[in-house]
Formats: C-alpha cells, structure tokens, sequence
C-alpha cells in the first residue's frame, strides 16, 4: 500500500509540475506578444495576475506578492486610460507598462523549465 502511495503521489507533483510549467509558458507567451505590440488591449495584468492564481505547486509567499504588486502597478496604468477615457495608453504610460512587464518577466522566466526533446 505504501508504494501505491508514493507512486500516487509523485505522479501527482508531476502532474502539478506539468501544469505549472504550461503557466508559466503561457505568462511568457501572453508577456512577449505585449511586449512585441502584438497585444496592446492591456489585459495582460489580469491574464499574468490569473495564471499565477491557478499555479498548483508550492508558490513562493514572497515570490507571488512581487509579482502580484507587478500586476497590480500594470492594472493601475490601465484603470487610468479608461478613466480618461482613452482607447489606448499615452507614450509615457506604455513606456511604463512595458518596464513592468519586464520586470513580471524576469520574475517568472527563471521557472520556465526547457521542454524535453520529445515536446
């Protein structure tokens, strides 16, 4: 019985693991297509802030509020254009949104794992 337990429960780390790293991809993905200008609708707060809240594995406390905060100052910018109500973020404003998504992604790029050479 134990080694069906063990056995369970190391096929499930590595599922959570799998998981995790699919997260932390789609954050690079989401991050990289903002910062390319492919992506300038501005919803990337909310999609890094909800990808970081379906993380399964053991998140660093301190880890996650940095870049909670991150998310919070790029969800700050945005509020502010649609205050204005301007379609899209003034050149000073994208300037800073795109130095925090820098910043979000020197966060969560050191977890990107390389795929193995059969993905």
């Amino acid at each position: 019985m134990t080694m069906t337990t063990t056995t369970s429960n190391d096929d499930e780390k590595r599922r959570r693991h799998a998981y995790d790293q699919r997260q932390y991809r789609l954050m690079l993905e989401r991050s990289d297509d903002f910062l390319a200008g492919r992506d300038l609708t501005m919803p990337l707060a909310g999609d890094l802030d909800t990808l970081l809240n379906v993380l399964e594995g053991e998140v660093d406390e301190s880890w996650a509020d940095e870049f909670s905060r991150l998310c919070f100052e790029l969800e700050r910018l945005n509020g502010y254009t649609a205050i204005y109500g301007e379609r899209s973020l003034n050149s000073e404003d994208r300037r800073d949104a795109r130095e925090i998504a820098e910043k979000l992604k020197r966060l969560f790029v050191p977890k990107i794992e390389p795929l193995p050479a059969d993905e």
